[in-house]
């Protein structure tokens, strides 16, 4: 019980048609701690899978509860269905949910991140550069295409194997066809500001606010309050007024 993802878990019970969520956890074997159960809560009231009033799941909680993942990219999945922009949806989820495609050695560091820089394409996000990574490197980049541009191989390998995986959850729970375009479900691919407000839609309310100083740049979060950008983002640079914090 403590393994299991607390946020997924919680939507499982609320599945079950069972109206407090702390009653039955509490007498599980091996029961997470209340108040992680009710940060969980908070979080999914937040992200709009339950309710503000009582503790019952809105529609998009019946819907998260049917998708095996973290709610929070359950939640980034199904809007890029709506809007048609999944295939690079698809790959950011990955490389949250599994690991940064990206490697930082310490002695070629600067040369790291200016490679990066150019795979986002002159925006200021480590987001856009992982879908445009992984695409070059399906298009016959490889492991050379990996060195040079500082990527983990293995990692972008099992990327590729995680968008299956979420391409078959959404199958499975009929939220797209088998039988359905690639063409249609990544009609906005391409719309970099529509699959952004995917992402904050998403992710929100782990993402930070920036406030441009006179001399610096200062981030601030909801649940953190002011934080620094992470080594080797590309913001280290060229910082985005809006900005995904991990956790």
């Amino acid at each position: 019980m403590l393994r299991a993802p607390l946020e997924s878990l919680c939507l499982r019970v609320k599945s079950m048609r069972i109206p407090c969520v702390d009653t039955i956890l509490k007498g599980a074997l091996d029961p997470p701690e209340y108040r992680a159960v009710r940060n969980t809560s908070v979080m999914l009231r937040v992200i709009g899978a339950l309710k503000l009033d009582k503790e019952d799941w809105t529609p998009l909680g019946s819907h998260l509860a049917n998708i095996p993942v973290d709610p929070r990219l359950g939640k980034m999945l199904l809007y890029a269905v709506m809007f048609q922009c999944l295939d690079p949806i698809l790959t950011i989820a990955s490389s949250i949910g599994f690991r940064n495609p990206f490697t930082m050695p310490l002695n070629e560091k600067h040369a790291a991140d200016r490679e990066k820089q150019f795979l986002a394409g002159g925006m200021p996000s480590d987001h856009a550069a992982a879908p445009c990574a992984y695409n070059r490197s399906r298009e016959g980049g490889g492991k050379r295409f990996a060195r040079q541009f500082y990527l983990s191989h293995p990692t972008l390998k099992m990327i590729d194997d995680m968008k299956m995986q979420f391409i078959s959850i959404l199958t499975d729970a009929g939220f797209i066809s088998s039988a359905e375009s690639d063409a249609n479900l990544n009609f906005n691919a391409d719309n970099w500001p529509l699959v952004k407000g995917v992402l904050v839609a998403g992710l929100c309310p782990s993402v930070a606010r920036v406030n441009f100083g006179r001399n610096r740049v200062i981030l601030f979060t909801i649940n953190y309050g002011a934080v620094k950008v992470p080594p080797g983002s590309v913001n280290n640079v060229h910082p985005t007024p809006i900005i995904h914090i991990a956790g």
